[in-house]
């Protein structure tokens, strides 16, 4: 017999008697659930095991004698204790492992702003020309490297912070100001990226006036849509684009209310039998969508002669990308004055919203998201990660009808000479 913890006698041996062979090898003590791993090197790992619902487990007390028995013995008493409460100290200890192991990454990820900002110049340096360099490094030199504000680790910097630095900037230099907040607005998106903080407080970074406001920042999310009349001034003015196809694409956002990377790369190979089809590589949400084409679209190849990416130039009027929708929406509005005499100027975002909000009054509110691809993930009312899961009906008959449904509204409200025939109407 052998004691972990105790002295020698001429009946018990004590642990300082074990000696160290070829291989290592277990042995047990005399002391409830103890034993021992005797290496080649003569060190002792001592461990403790015990059972919980008839499973045992080995928890590490640990190597003598690096450890001294004293505070083996304790640790070997301590785990009892747990045990005979109902604890299981093994998961205990592993649970605390990781926590500290979670808090020393967490630690080691913490950074000023001034030393992210250094670190996001570097990662700019080979990607923007070197008049943009120069530019950001100026702004990080002069506003936020010496600034209190550069001085504060960036995960502890709040919104209301931000708003006010750049108030005191936009005072006496305005132009400044707005330079700041870009990179600022870069610098805090980069930093998520990196893993330094978990979201980005200056994701709504509001721009003049409306900076003065945290209220507004507060509360960034938009629930703007458009009446008929809007809806109506904005279709019939379409046609006073420069390109009839920017004209032609927006006139399918409105209608189908997909994403403008979407729209813009619409090509001849996904229009199946009136079904424009993406693929799951092709959507934000990764997973294949359907989408009926109430209006007829031409072409051999891209509908939209997708060339942005082949000019690098979003104001060429031959060419096509996302902010080209933006840019000739915004066009629009301003023509039709839609811009005055309101605090939420239309956007082209706002078309999406209008398409669920009408159809949500017409049909279920969940079929209105499917038709606008939003993820059915547990963030959308009345939906649940398990409705994810396990729900793969796609709504195709549902889908239709909605979508033949709000292009004969559509129709109807901006009835005028210049409006192309859609497919069919709906029978009800």
């Amino acid at each position: 017999m052998i004691t972990a913890f105790g002295k020698a006698t001429k009946e018990v041996e004590s642990i300082d008697s074990l000696q160290p062979k070829t291989k290592r090898y277990f042995v047990p003590f005399i002391e409830e659930g103890v034993e021992g791993r005797v290496g080649v090197t003569g060190n002792i790992t001592l461990y403790y095991r015990y059972k919980i619902n008839d499973i045992s487990y080995p928890l590490k007390l640990g190597v003598y004698p690096k450890v001294s028995k004293a505070d083996l013995e304790k640790q070997w008493k301590a785990a009892m204790g747990e045990v005979a409460k109902g604890n299981n100290p093994k998961l205990d200890k592993a649970d605390q492992k990781r926590e500290q192991e979670e808090e020393s990454q967490r630690l080691a990820k913490r950074r000023t702003l001034a030393q992210v900002a250094k670190e996001w110049l570097a990662a700019k340096e080979s990607e923007v020309s070197e008049v943009t360099y120069k530019g950001y490094a100026g702004v990080v030199r002069r506003e936020i490297k010496n600034h209190e504000l550069g001085k504060k680790v960036i995960e502890e910097i709040t919104t209301p912070e931000l708003i006010e630095f750049i108030k005191v900037i936009r005072e006496d230099r305005p132009v400044a100001a707005g330079n700041t907040r870009r990179v600022l607005t870069n610098i805090f998106n980069w930093a998520v990226t990196r893993t330094y903080i978990p979201y980005s407080v200056a994701a709504y970074f509001p721009k003049g006036k409306a900076a003065q406001s945290i209220r507004k920042l507060e509360n960034p999310k938009r629930k703007r849509w458009l009446r008929d009349n809007e809806l109506r001034l904005i279709w019939n003015n379409l046609d006073t684009l420069y390109n009839p196809l920017h004209a032609e694409a927006i006139r399918q956002y409105i209608l189908t209310g997909q994403r403008r990377t979407e729209i813009v790369v619409m090509h001849r190979s996904q229009i199946d039998d009136g079904w424009w089809v993406l693929s799951e590589d092709q959507v934000k949400t990764d997973e294949r969508h359907t989408v009926w084409l109430a209006r007829p679209v031409e072409g051999n190849s891209y509908i939209f002669h997708n060339r942005c990416m082949e000019f690098g130039n979003r104001y060429d009027s031959e060419t096509i990308c996302p902010d080209t929708l933006s840019d000739g929406f915004r066009d629009i509005v301003k023509l039709t004055e839609l811009d005055k005499g309101t605090d939420l100027t239309p956007r082209l975002s706002d078309c999406r919203r209008t398409l669920v909000t009408r159809v949500s009054q017409q049909f279920n509110g969940y079929v209105a998201h499917r038709m606008v691809n939003h993820a059915m993930d547990g963030s959308n009312k009345g939906n649940t990660a398990i409705d994810q899961t396990y729900n793969q009906n796609q709504y195709e008959k549902e889908k239709k009808q909605a979508w033949i449904w709000w292009a004969n509204y559509i129709s109807i409200i901006t009835a005028d000479d210049n409006v192309v025939p859609f497919r069919q109407k709906l029978t009800l």
